[in-house]
Order: structure tokens, then C-alpha cells, then sequence
């Protein structure tokens, strides 16, 4: 049996379930182009508050084009940091990105190249917080043959959807949701 409580749900054995949820989304415009020589920071989110115990799940998406006209591919990694510690911990590398790569492109040649995207998402457990806390990301990205752009239109005028003539369009964004408290 449970009680619904304020903001909570409370068991026969006194423990309680919820607390608020809680949710983000964030984005930048910011223009970013990798190479394949060295991995390139491409956003550092900022922090994001998190209330003790929670439970969450971060939604990460970012559209990226090669203009090459070879065989691409990009390389994603993400990190986090808490309360501004100073140690990123890096949450895994994508491998390659194979959705990621366009052979084609529009001429005249080198034209610009179609727009795909990186996306994830990652689960959080945080049950064991018992105060409230920061949090804050770290997207990084490598390309794997050719220069790769993240956030970057292309000027395209001829209406196809596949491409765009204003890059304001593409935003690398990040959305977070949970709840705190989730049993205690």
C-alpha cells in the first residue's frame, strides 16, 4: 500500500518514492569543424542542478557534415563532471560513426555535404547522493578521414531538405530528466 504524499509516495515500510522531476534542455549554435589528427572539445555545457538522489537520463544529439566527397565518419566522445572537480569522466567513445559519413556531395565541386547527426543517451543513478549537487558535460569529437563540421548549414539554395541555406538551424543540444528522491 502507498500514501501519496506532497511531492512523494510514501510505502507501508516508510520509505518514499518520486520527489520533483526535474528536466533540462540546453543547446549551442556554436560552429565546430574535427580533423582527424587530435580530438576537438566541441561544448562544455556548463553546470546543470541535480537534487540528492536522483535518477536521470541525458539525451545527447549532434549534426555534424562532411564536404569532402570521400568515405567519412566521425568519432564521439562524452564526459561529465561534478560539482566543478576538476576530473572529467569520460562516459565511453562511439567508435566509428558510420551513419555519420556522406560520399555524395553537391557540386560544384567540393559542394557542400548532406546533414547527418550523433545521438545517444545515458543513464544516471545518483540514488546514493545524499545532497544536491552540479552537474556538467563535455562533448568532444574526432573526424575520421576528411574535416567533419558539427553545427554547421550549409548554403544550399535549392529548397531540398537534405540541405539548408541558414545555419542557425543546427544545434548540438542535451536534454536531461528524472526525479530526485527516488526511494529513501
Amino acid at each position: 500500500m502507498a500514501e501519496l504524499t506532497g511531492s512523494s509516495l510514501k510505502f507501508s515500510d516508510n520509505t518514499y518514492l518520486g520527489g520533483a522531476p526535474f528536466s533540462y534542455v540546453s543547446y549551442t549554435t556554436n560552429n565546430v569543424s574535427m580533423t582527424s589528427s587530435s580530438w576537438t572539445n566541441s561544448w562544455d555545457t556548463g553546470n546543470f542542478a541535480i537534487p540528492a538522489g536522483a535518477h536521470f537520463r541525458v539525451l545527447v544529439y549532434t549534426p555534424t557534415r562532411q564536404d569532402g566527397g570521400q568515405w567519412g565518419g566521425h568519432y564521439f566522445r562524452f564526459y561529465w563532471q561534478i560539482n566543478d572537480d576538476g576530473s572529467w569522466r569520460e562516459l565511453g567513445h562511439s567508435g566509428y560513426g558510420a551513419g555519420d559519413n556522406s560520399m555524395s556531395y553537391r557540386p560544384p565541386s567540393p559542394g557542400q555535404g548532406r546533414i547527418s547527426h550523433y545521438e545517444n543517451d545515458f543513464m544516471f543513478d545518483f540514488t546514493d547522493q545524499s545532497s544536491p549537487f552540479n552537474i556538467r558535460f563535455l562533448f568532444q569529437h574526432l573526424s575520421h578521414t576528411t574535416t567533419t563540421y558539427a553545427n554547421n548549414g550549409n548554403a544550399s539554395a535549392t529548397g531540398d531538405s537534405t540541405y539548408t541555406g541558414n545555419v542557425n538551424n543546427f544545434r548540438q543540444k542535451i536534454c536531461i530528466w528524472g526525479s530526485g528522491n527516488r526511494k529513501s
